[in-house]
C-alpha cells in the first residue's frame, strides 16, 4: 500500500462531486465575523487590530471590553472582562489579502476557501491511499468530501481558518507516515514545515495533531524513545504556539460558549461529558451534533411517543454513548475481519480522532468541528463498505443466505448513513446555511433609517431573534457603502415577545412574556457566563443608556427599566423593531402606555429582497 501514487482521477471526482453539492456556497455572500474583519482592515473597528490579529475580537480587558460595549458591539450585559481572541496569523494574513487584492466581492473570496477545501481532499486523499489499499482508499476520499461538516467551514469565510489547519496538519501527517516507513530524509522537515503552517493557522491544529501523535503511541515501530523523537520537532511546534497563545493573552474567558480547559476546567469537563458523545453519533450515524445546540427537527415526533418518551437532548446523548460504546466494540473485532495493516491503520486513525475531539470541545457542540475527525471515519467506513461487499459476494457465491443478510444490511446501513445520507445533509446544510447569511445581511440593508440622519443617530434595537448577529448592523453597512450610526444598542437579550411601556420622556420598561425564552439569554449567553447571575434591582451603564433590571427569572433579567440621556422622542435615537418585513421603524406610544411587541423574527427573503 505504502508508495501508491495518488489517482488523480478519484480525487478530482471527490472534489467535484462535493463542490456540486455545496454550490450555493459561492453566492452566500459575507457573514457575521466576515463585516468585522473588513472594519478592522480599514481602521473602523472599535479597537485597533492588526492584520495578522483579526481574530482578537475581545481581548479581556475592561478598556477593550468598555470601547466595544460604549459603540454596542457588545451588548450591556456583556461581562467587563469578557475575552474572545483566537491567535490565527496565517489565517487572518490570507483575509487582509482577500480584503486588499479581491476586493470586497464576496464571490472571489467563496473562491478562495474553495481551493483550501480542495487542498484538504487532496491533503486527506493523500493519507487514506497511503494507509489502505486502493479500492477502500477510493471511497473513503469520496465519503470526505461528501462529509457534512465541511459545509460551514466552506461556506462561511471567517470559518476558512478550519481548512487550512486541517490541510497543512494532514500534509503534516503524510509526511510523517512517509519518513517513519520510508525513511526518507525530505519528510521529517517538511512534516514539521506543514505543522508550523497548520497552528499558524489556527488552533484547530490541535484537532488534527491528534492523528500523529496517536500513530506513534499504537501505530509506529521502534522503540518508545525512538517514537518520542520523531514526534519532538512537531511538539516543540505546539509548545511555541502555546507560548504565544499565554503570552500574548489569547483564549476564551467569561463567555457562556466558549470554554477555556486552562482557567476553567470543572466547566470544560461538563463540557467534554455531554460534547463528546454527541459529537461521536454526529461522526458515526450522522445525527447533527448542530440539533444539539440549535434544535431537532425529530423533536416533536419524540414528544408524540407519549409522556414517557425522553426529550431530544436525552435521546442524542444516549445515542451518542452507544455510538462510543459501538466504536470501542468494533476496534477489537476488526483485527479478525480485516487485513492486519488495515486493522492497525484503523485503529490508531479513530483513537486520533478521538483526541482531535478533546481540544475542540471548549467551543459550544457543533457540526463543524468534526472536519479533521471525518477522516478516520471515512476511512473506517470505507473499510466496512468493502468488507460487507466481499463478505456478500463471498456469500453469495458459497450460497449462505444468512450471511448474506447480514453483509446486504451493513453494506445498506453504512453505504446510506455516509453516502446518500451524507450528501443530502451537506446539500441542504448549505441551502440553509446560505439562507441565513443572505438574511442577516440583508436586515441590516432593509432596515427602516434614514440614511441622511443615520450618521448622528444611535439605532436602537428593542429585541432580536438572534442575539449574536444583531449588532453586527453598523458594520454590515459600512461594508456596503452605506453610511452608518454613531452607535447600537440591544436592549433586551430575550428573544420573546415583550411588552414595552413608557414611563416617561426618557424612561421605558420591557418586560418578556413568556419566561422560556430567557435560557441562556443574558446569563450563559456568548459574552456573558453561566455562573454571573444577574441579580434583581443590578444596574448597568453603558454610554446615552442605563438599564435597572427590575425582576429576574433563573437569574436572567425578565422585566427591565431603560433610562436614556436623550429624550425618546430625540430624532438622535432610531428605534426598530424585527419581523419578518426586516427592521422596522418603531414608533413609541405615549407616556404611561403600552405596546406589546411580538417575538422578534428574522426576515423573510421573498418580502425583504435580497442584500
Amino acid at each position: 500500500m505504502a508508495g501508491r501514487r495518488l489517482p488523480l482521477t478519484i480525487v478530482a471526482l471527490a472534489v467535484l462531486i462535493g463542490a456540486l453539492l455545496r454550490i450555493d456556497a459561492l453566492a452566500a455572500g459575507f457573514w457575521s465575523d466576515d463585516y468585522l474583519h473588513h472594519a478592522m482592515l480599514a481602521g473602523e473597528y472599535p479597537g485597533k487590530r492588526a492584520p495578522w490579529d483579526l481574530f482578537r475580537f475581545a481581548s479581556g480587558t475592561a478598556e477593550d471590553v468598555r470601547r466595544l460595549t460604549a459603540y454596542g458591539y457588545y451588548p450591556w450585559w456583556s461581562h467587563s472582562e469578557f475575552k474572545l481572541s483566537m491567535l490565527r496569523p496565517l489565517a487572518s494574513l490570507l483575509h487582509a489579502y482577500d480584503y486588499h487584492v479581491l476586493g470586497l466581492d464576496p464571490l472571489l473570496h467563496h473562491l478562495h476557501s474553495l481551493f483550501w477545501w480542495t487542498l484538504t481532499v487532496v491533503a486527506a486523499a493523500l493519507v487514506l491511499f497511503r494507509l489502505f489499499p486502493r479500492p477502500v482508499a477510493a471511497i473513503a476520499v469520496c465519503l470526505f468530501a461528501l462529509d457534512e461538516s465541511h459545509t460551514i467551514p466552506l461556506l462561511w469565510i471567517s470559518n476558512r481558518s478550519t481548512l487550512l489547519a486541517t490541510s497543512f496538519s494532514l500534509l503534516g501527517l503524510w509526511a510523517h507516515l512517509i519518513h517513519r516507513h520510508q525513511g526518507a530524509v525530505w519528510a521529517r522537515p517538511a512534516s514539521v514545515g506543514f505543522y508550523t503552517l497548520a497552528f499558524a493557522s489556527g488552533e484547530y491544529a490541535f484537532a488534527s495533531v491528534g492523528y500523529l501523535l496517536a500513530f506513534e503511541l499504537v501505530g509506529g515501530s521502534g522503540s518508545r524513545r525512538t517514537r518520542l523523537r520523531s514526534v519532538a520537532p512537531v511538539l516543540a511546534v505546539v509548545g511555541v504556539y502555546l507560548a504565544c497563545w499565554a503570552g500574548f493573552g489569547y483564549g476564551a474567558a467569561h463567555s457562556g460558549l466558549y470554554t477555556s480547559p486552562t482557567s476553567e476546567p470543572l466547566t470544560y469537563l461538563g463540557k467534554l461529558c455531554v460534547g463528546l458523545p454527541v459529537l461521536v453519533g454526529d461522526l458515526l450515524l450522522t445525527v447533527p451534533a448542530d440539533a444539539w445546540s440549535f434544535g431537532s427537527p425529530w423533536e416533536p415526533w419524540l414528544r408524540g411517543l407519549g409522556p414517557g418518551a425522553p426529550d431530544w437532548k436525552t435521546f442524542q446523548l444516549v445515542l451518542g454513548g452507544a455510538c462510543m460504546l459501538g466504536t470501542w466494540a468494533l476496534m477489537r473485532c476488526l483485527p479478525r475481519w480485516l487485513p492486519a495493516s488495515q486493522a492497525a491503520a484503523l485503529r490508531w486513525l479513530t483513537l486520533g480522532a478521538f483526541l482531535g475531539l478533546l481540544p475542540v470541545l471548549g467551543s459550544f457542540v457543533t457540526t463543524r468541528l468534526l472536519v479533521p475527525a471525518s477522516v478516520a471515519v471515512a476511512g473506517l467506513a470505507a473499510a466496512l463498505l468493502h468488507l460487507a461487499w466481499v463478505r456478500l459476494r463471498g456469500a453469495l457465491s458459497d450460497r449462505r443466505p444468512a450471511l448474506s443478510l447480514v453483509a446486504l444490511a451493513a453494506l445498506c446501513a453504512v453505504g446510506f448513513l455516509h453516502g446518500p445520507r451524507a450528501a443530502f445533509s451537506s446539500l441542504a446544510g448549505v441551502r440553509s446555511f446560505a439562507f441565513v447569511a443572505l438574511s442577516r445581511t440583508a436586515f441590516p440593508l432593509h432596515a427602516q433609517l434614514d440614511p441622511d440622519r443615520l450618521p448622528h443617530q444611535r439605532v436602537i434595537m428593542l429585541a432580536a431573534a438572534d442575539t449574536n448577529d444583531a449588532p453586527y448592523l453598523p458594520f454590515v453597512l459600512r461594508s456596503h457603502g452605506r453610511p452608518t450610526p454613531a452607535g447600537f444598542r440591544l436592549v433586551s437579550p430575550a428573544p420573546g415577545a415583550h411588552d414595552l411601556r413608557v414611563v416617561d420622556a426618557h424612561t421605558l420598561e420591557l418586560t418578556v412574556l413568556d419566561p422560556e425564552v430567557l435560557r441562556d439569554s443574558a446569563v450563559g449567553s456568548l459574552t456573558r457566563p453561566a455562573d454571573a447571575s444577574i441579580a434583581d434591582s443590578q444596574a448597568f451603564m453603558v454610554p446615552g443608556m442605563w438599564v435597572t433590571v427590575l425582576e429576574t427569572e433563573r437569574g436572567q433579567p425578565r422585566r427591565m427599566r431603560v433610562r436614556f440621556e436623550t429624550p425618546l422622542s430625540d430624532p438622535s435615537l432610531a428605534f426598530l423593531q424585527a419581523s419578518e418585513h426586516g427592521l422596522v421603524a418603531l414608533t413609541l406610544p405615549p407616556p404611561g402606555q403600552t405596546l406589546h411587541l411580538p417575538a422578534p423574527q428574522m426576515p423573510d427573503l421573498t418580502r425583504v429582497g435580497g442584500p
